[in-house]
């Protein structure tokens, strides 16, 4: 943590500047410039905003944020190589009429290699259904939840931080207030210097957020992208639509330069009758205001009770749909069909499943790795993985449970065969599913049924659960193709090729039966054309857009 806190200060330290100073850093790097006021400006003012204009004219505005005293700070990721000059605009004198030019660097090979966010902040794929990095690469959303990390100890943190990067999760699902908790840097609100909770929401505490720096840029350096709300702002009678919109703010204007999703509340079906007064208008509202704070174009969404399409899809700001089905997992495939019924077409992200160890609730063993296959193959853009001990960090034990280990099996297999969420869609067969059930459709609700998705004439993956060992299965819209056939053991990661190797569908039937599986246990089929892995040519390269 030392080290960490060394190289973060040295960060501030450089971006210090005097008018006209030259610096160099690296495509998509978060990094600050600070400020003094001459006076003493209220936080939720924010009197200070920065224009950086790049020589093609990209052109982003970011606000300024108050970190104590008269320190007031703005934070930029620059979008492209080259020269940048900005320039501040306030009413003190301290703040207003400073400049300079920072030059931009590629990133090289290796910081590509060891950081996938040097390609840059999340965008909507042109398929409307995935996301990409900003230069094109495909993103495989896998999160984990640890909505309390930003007040849990920075030990803890870093357990759950590199546990969960190593195991190949992609997204850190957190909160950034957590209610009345503390972390090094003392309580979000209060008047003393963070060591006592006043309630008060105008008695910011930056030392709290200080302390969340250090979090975000140990997230950003290990290539993890932050998802995430400022708070469960809509339920815990605590915030009115100005204070919502002033927190939101001043978070976007600290962290806007990482590579972050927005949900613009936590769990809206809980909200309180001020929030949920004439269907959510005010929800609405702030989701309507962040929307004009978010100068990154970060993708924008809202937590829900099941699916948020029910109240929002309409709703400009909302880019992307999140899911919840912590009580009823069976209900995965129905969610995320309805969602992709709204239109215009929006990304769909499994937000929330059912937890690994609740207590008092028995779950299956299969369940964590079932909910995350069922998920990206009905069509879902991500999945987000929780566990109870983990969440608020109360049992760091929990991060040896199976359900984690599983799931890093399954990005190993995305990953490792380069197959690519937007080659996996869930309706090859004239609108319908790719595969039958007892020469039925499969139920959307049934957990033992038979879940597929694919590219016709390139690839599909079938997931056989637990309980469909005796069900008759056809794979259907096969483009009148031959295909290399492997069993996956989802717990194991181990495959097994399909009558050792030789192609099936030899009579390049448009479908196939599938074979018995291996055991009673759950199985994945991977159907794959010679020498095809279900690569799909990348997305064009989008960065920041011209204003």
């Amino acid at each position: 943590m030392r080290q960490l806190n060394r190289s973060f200060a040295a960060i501030i330290l450089m971006a210090t500047f005097a008018p006209k100073d030259l610096f160099a850093q690296t495509v998509w790097a978060p990094h600050t410039l600070t400020f003094t006021a001459s006076g003493s400006p209220s936080w939720r003012s924010f009197p200070l905003t920065s224009t950086f204009t790049h020589t093609t004219g990209a052109r982003v505005v970011v606000e300024g944020y108050w970190d104590g005293g008269k320190t007031w700070r703005v934070r930029f990721a620059p979008s492209l190589p080259g020269n940048w000059t900005w320039s501040t605009a306030s009413s003190d004198s301290g703040l207003g009429g400073k400049s300079g030019t920072i030059s931009v660097a590629s990133p090289s090979s290796s910081q590509l290699a060891a950081n996938a966010n040097f390609r840059g902040h999340l965008r909507i794929a042109g398929d409307r259904r995935t996301f990409t990095r900003a230069d094109g690469t495909p993103f495989f959303y896998l999160g984990d939840t640890g909505w309390r990390f930003g007040s849990t100890v920075y030990s803890n943190f870093q357990a759950w931080a590199d546990d969960r990067k190593t195991k190949g999760f992609t997204v850190a699902q957190v909160s950034y207030v957590s209610g009345a908790r503390s972390n090094e840097g003392g309580y979000p609100y209060s008047s003393s210097g963070g060591s006592t909770d006043t309630g008060d929401y105008s008695q910011i505490n930056p030392g709290y957020f200080q302390a969340l720096d250090t979090r975000m840029q140990y997230l950003f350096d290990r290539g993890v992208v932050i998802a995430g709300h400022p708070s469960w702002l809509t339920n815990s009678g605590h915030y009115d639509l100005l204070e919502a919109q002033e927190l939101s703010r001043y978070l976007y204007a600290r962290y806007g330069a990482y590579p972050l999703v927005w949900s613009v509340t936590g769990e809206y079906h809980l909200s309180t009758a001020y929030w949920a007064e004439n269907n959510y208008a005010r929800v609405r509202q702030l989701g309507a205001f962040v929307k004009t704070k978010n100068a990154y174009k970060h993708p924008l969404s809202i937590h829900p009770g099941t699916n948020s399409a029910i109240h929002f899809h309409s709703e400009d700001w909302l880019d992307h749909n999140w899911l919840q089905t912590y009580n009823s997992p069976e209900n995965i495939p129905l969610f995320i069909n309805q969602a992709l019924t709204y239109s215009p077409a929006k990304p769909v992200i499994e937000s929330e499943g059912q937890y690994d160890a609740i207590p008092g609730r028995t779950a299956p063993e299969d369940l964590q790795r079932r909910q995350a296959w069922v998920s990206l193959l009905s069509g879902a853009a991500g999945y987000v993985h929780g566990s109870y001990g983990i969440f608020g960090f109360t049992n760091m034990s929990e991060l040896s449970l199976p359900g984690s280990s599983q799931l890093s099996r399954l990005a190993a297999f995305f990953n490792q065969n380069n197959i690519r969420l937007s080659a996996l869609n869930p309706t090859v067969a004239a609108g319908k599913g790719c595969v039958t059930v007892n020469a039925g459709e499969p139920s959307l609700t049934n957990q033992t049924h038979a879940r597929c998705a694919g590219t016709p004439g390139v690839m599909y993956l079938l997931y056989a659960p637990v309980g469909s060992s005796s069900q008759a299965l056809v794979i259907r819209g096969l483009a009148n193709q031959a295909y290399v056939a492997r069993w996956l053991n989802p717990t194991t990661g181990a495959s097994t090729l399909v009558d050792g190797g030789n192609p099936v569908n030899t009579d390049l039937n448009d479908s196939w039966t599938v074979p018995t599986r291996p055991s009673g246990a759950d199985w994945v089929l991977w159907l794959s054309k010679s020498g095809s892995a279900g690569a799909i040519p990348p997305a064009k390269p989008r960065g920041l857009r011209k204003n």
